[in-house]
């Protein structure tokens, strides 16, 4: 398990947690630009106003965690697992999201009102169910998702 400070003051930048559990941590407007998330747990941590951009995510699970306000942008995110996070006003431009678990149960409920996806990819992502209201997926590659009904 990597120790590290969860102060926005200091900066993750480049660094690598592959299996690393944060697990309802609270990492409110940490930097963690061009880090490496491998298969670490994140499950219910507090990731509001993340800076994430260029970082990468594989495997990772992000459920139940809160994002509102963060930004991923041209951020990797393969096969992770985001099922009933709180995203309202984050930022994915030019994000790959792909295989991304998006889906909202009865036990969980996936808000991604107002995201910006402008250019993301977003193929193979499973979003059904998910609040999508006022987000933008101008130019976002949508090839194999499944997306909420109507949209």
């Amino acid at each position: 398990m990597a120790l590290i400070s969860t102060s926005p003051a200091a900066p993750w930048r480049g660094g690598c947690f592959k299996e690393a559990r944060f697990g309802r941590a609270s990492l409110r407007a940490a930097q963690v630009q061009r880090c490496c998330f491998q298969q670490a747990l994140l499950w219910g941590a507090d990731l509001s106003a993340l800076q994430a951009r260029g970082s990468q995510w594989h495997e990772a699970d992000l459920s139940g965690s809160r994002l509102q306000q963060a930004d991923f942008s041209a951020a990797l995110l393969h096969r992770c697992c985001l099922r009933g996070v709180l995203a309202g006003g984050s930022r994915w431009r030019e994000a790959r999201l792909v295989e991304a678990d998006f889906r909202s149960g009865l036990d969980q409920h996936t808000d991604l009102g107002r995201a910006d996806f402008q250019g993301a990819d977003l193929s193979f992502a499973l979003m059904q169910q998910v609040q999508l209201h006022g987000a933008d997926l101008r130019g976002a590659l949508l090839e194999g998702a499944l997306l909420p009904a109507g949209l």
